[in-house]
């Protein structure tokens, strides 16, 4: 019997390939967006759990070989079905959750933020809502600066100390100037009109350009803790204490901090200096 509750647990119930992303990211230690139309449920999963695509990938040798891969499931979003858009936000919240990420009333902070100016109605004729294409693209750009500012902290594991990792970063982008400036109405005739300069598409242009840098000097950073903790370890081997370490006989000055951003004492309390 398809009653309509068991229709609810069904929209509900999410795809185990949510989870395999959100895994993958957390090892890589990388945050990428997901979108919501690659976010189907299980049902859909399971539908298509039979179908293979054949790709040429190669292996660890270099050669070129054959290789079959599951069909991912595409789940269908409908601009008029409200339901269907909140269901798809509820399934990636939960296999955040899942997968330790994200807890699912974070992740539900973006899903009251989207769909509340997706629902609001103007009073004025010539202001309009956000549509589906416009909820997507904001979506992806709440994504590209949670990624971004998780890279300021050397990534999304160093960001879990307690908790999970994107927590309190949600809370500071839902406030982000180009994120609320993009949420806003539309002036025109029709829903969805892009204001003059494209807010979205520029933010998400600044967006990328700072993920760039940050990522170049998360590495410089890892690359120059690296070596002093090889200094520490040659250092200890040796019996000799460490440049700059200072103890209760040796009198010497505070051994020094490990690099972090500029920003790492202001923005997070988990990482504070103090």
């Amino acid at each position: 019997m398809n009653s309509p509750r068991r229709q609810l647990e069904d929209e509900l119930k999410w795809a185990f390939c949510i989870e395999d992303d959100f895994y993958v990211m957390y090892q890589k230690n990388e945050l990428r967006h997901l979108p919501l139309d690659k976010c189907p449920t299980k049902k859909q999963e399971t539908d298509v759990a039979h179908l293979t695509n054949k790709t040429q990938r190669p292996n660890a040798l270099g050669f070129v070989k054959l290789v079959e891969e599951p069909t991912r499931p595409v789940c269908t979003l409908d601009e008029t079905d409200h339901l269907s858009i909140d269901s798809a936000f509820k399934r990636r919240g939960s296999a955040t959750h899942t997968a330790g990420l994200m807890s699912y009333w974070a992740h539900d902070k973006i899903r009251k933020f989207l769909m509340s100016r997706l629902r609001k109605q103007h009073r004025r004729a010539d202001l309009h809502g956000i549509n589906l294409q416009d909820l997507l693209e904001i979506d992806e750009l709440i994504w590209e600066k949670m990624a971004d500012m998780a890279d300021q902290y050397d990534g999304i594991q160093a960001c879990a100390e307690t908790g999970c990792p994107l927590d309190w970063i949600v809370e500071e982008v839902l406030v982000d100037p180009d994120v609320t400036l993009a949420a806003g109405p539309r002036l025109g005739a029709a829903s969805g009109n892009r204001r003059s300069g494209a807010p979205v598409a520029k933010a998400k242009a600044k967006a990328a350009g700072r993920s760039a840098s940050a990522k170049k000097a998360r590495r410089q950073r890892v690359k120059t803790n690296r070596a002093k903790d090889k200094a520490d370890a040659v250092a200890f081997r040796s019996g000799t204490r460490p440049s700059g370490a200072g103890g209760s006989g040796g009198g010497g000055a505070a051994a020094p901090l490990r690099d972090r951003p500029a920003s790492a004492g202001l923005t997070c309390p988990r990482l504070s200096l103090a």
